[in-house]
């Protein structure tokens, strides 16, 4: 069985809760436990466009600005990683990944944004970062609109692709149906699951 990797997004979901506005201490020491704990990636926030969010209203963890996230994240284990919208920030926006603290990239679409979503993890790899995609919410899915959205993932550079329960309503018998479903249909990409206690 391949090794499990695990990824905290405490600061970057948890922002849905209060804005992202987070003291910097308490992300600092959310840090310091989760690389103590051999956490593989941090994903520490959003990139998003001041255009669809107001940066007086919004925390910084909204938008991951590179001298922030440098400020943040000093150098030692772990990959810190951001999730990227589509619709809400332009990839062609990213700096080079040598340039950036950032290793790793999570694209996030609906299955309807498939194009969009795999166009950007392209940019992005040419950009040098890992990067991985979660179509959202699929439990709503056509399954055979599911599966097509698969195949074009399946020619994408991305590492791996998260089945998604945006709902929290997905049973375990159902979980591992889309399981299979991806491993087959996205043709030899890795696996993840994106859970919500809702």
């Amino acid at each position: 069985m391949a090794s499990v990797k695990v990824l905290d997004c405490t600061v970057r979901d948890g922002g849905l809760m209060n804005r992202w506005q987070f003291d910097d201490d308490f992300v600092r020491d959310l840090v310091a436990a989760s690389r103590s704990a051999g956490t593989d990636y941090f994903e520490i926030g959003y990139k998003a466009s001041p255009q669809f969010f107001d940066p007086q209203d919004y925390g910084k963890w909204r938008f991951c600005r590179e001298d922030v996230l440098h400020e943040f994240w000093p150098v030692g284990p772990g990959t810190l990683t951001v999730m990227l919208d589509i619709g809400r920030f332009d990839p062609r926006d990213m700096v080079p990944a040598r340039e950036s603290a950032v290793g790793a990239v999570r694209v996030a679409c609906y299955v309807s944004q498939i194009d969009e979503g795999v166009e950007a993890t392209r940019i992005l790899d040419r950009l040098g970062y890992e990067t991985f995609l979660n179509i959202m919410a699929v439990s709503d899915a056509e399954p055979l609109v599911l599966e097509g959205a698969l195949h074009r993932v399946g020619d994408s550079p991305v590492r791996a692709v998260s089945v998604v329960d945006s709902y929290g309503n997905l049973t375990p018998l159902q979980t591992r149906g889309l399981v299979a479903l991806y491993q087959e249909a996205s043709r030899g990409k890795e696996v993840g699951f994106h859970g919500h206690n809702n």
